[in-house]
This record gives C-alpha cells, sequence and structure tokens, in this order.
C-alpha cells in the first residue's frame, strides 16, 4: 500500500506540475470557440475529477461546482489537489481501487492539462519546452500559482 500511495501523490503532484504551466494569466479571458471548453471550464472540470477521485478511492460524495471567476477556479483546484492528497497521505485504508483512479479521473486530468497546454500556445503564450522526466516534481507539492 507504501507504494501505491507514494505513486499516488507523486501522480498528483505531476498534475499540479504540469496543470501550473498553464496557468498563464493570458488564459483567463481566452475563448477558443467552436463548442471547445474555455480555460476556466477545463480546469472547473479537472476539479470535479479531483473529486470524483476522492470519491472513488475514499468513498466520499461528489459535490457539483458552480463556474468561478479564473482565479477562483486555480484556488479551487489547488485546494482538492491538497486535499486529495492529504486523504491519500493519511487513509489507513482505501475504499476504492487505486488503479480505477489512476485510469480514471487522474488520467483524465493529464489529458485536461494537455489540452490547456494547447489553449495556451494558441491563446498567444507557448509553453516553454521542459523534460517531464527531469521535472522536480515533490509528493505534496501542489501549488498552482507562481510564489
Amino acid at each position: 500500500m507504501e507504494e501505491t500511495r507514494a505513486l499516488l501523490r507523486h501522480l498528483l503532484a505531476t498534475i499540479a506540475h504540469r496543470t501550473r504551466k498553464c496557468l498563464a494569466l493570458e488564459l483567463a479571458g481566452f475563448v477558443p470557440g467552436g463548442g471547445v471548453r474555455t480555460p476556466a471550464e477545463i480546469v472547473r472540470h479537472m476539479a470535479g475529477l479531483c473529486g470524483g477521485a476522492g470519491a472513488l478511492l475514499l468513498g466520499r460524495p461528489r459535490a457539483e461546482l458552480p463556474p468561478l471567476p479564473w482565479a477562483g477556479e486555480i484556488a479551487r483546484l489547488e485546494a482538492v489537489l491538497c486535499e486529495l492528497d492529504a486523504a491519500v497521505a493519511a487513509a489507513p485504508v482505501w475504499s476504492g481501487d487505486p488503479l480505477r483512479v489512476v485510469q480514471g479521473p487522474l488520467a483524465d486530468m493529464l489529458t485536461h492539462a494537455g489540452q490547456l497546454a494547447m489553449l495556451s500556445r494558441l491563446a498567444g503564450a507557448p509553453l516553454p519546452a521542459e523534460n517531464f522526466s527531469q521535472a522536480p516534481i515533490q509528493a505534496g507539492e501542489l501549488r498552482l500559482t507562481a510564489g
């Protein structure tokens, strides 16, 4: 269980790292059009997925997430990442299968981080290249804003 716990926490930190790179202020008002989710809608969806991961793994209820302004969406996503990470770190037993959590909501969150990266490029703010296998990612490092 400890290896699984470490892997889940590292995956949450990886999601936070990749998402943080995409949250430039230039995205706040970007509307891609064509029925594509806005960056704020994607971030809200990611928060819902993180809550869904908690529901699957820990048996917690899922909550409906009302839209918030850009900064509020980012703060909410950071808060649910931190909440899930703390629960994963502390839970003596999980009520759900961690592999289902990885293949479902956490993998989906990585997909949406990639969508944010693409939207950032379309908005005129392409991300600098990074070798993610060398990125300084540590469990528990979940902040989404600079500072």
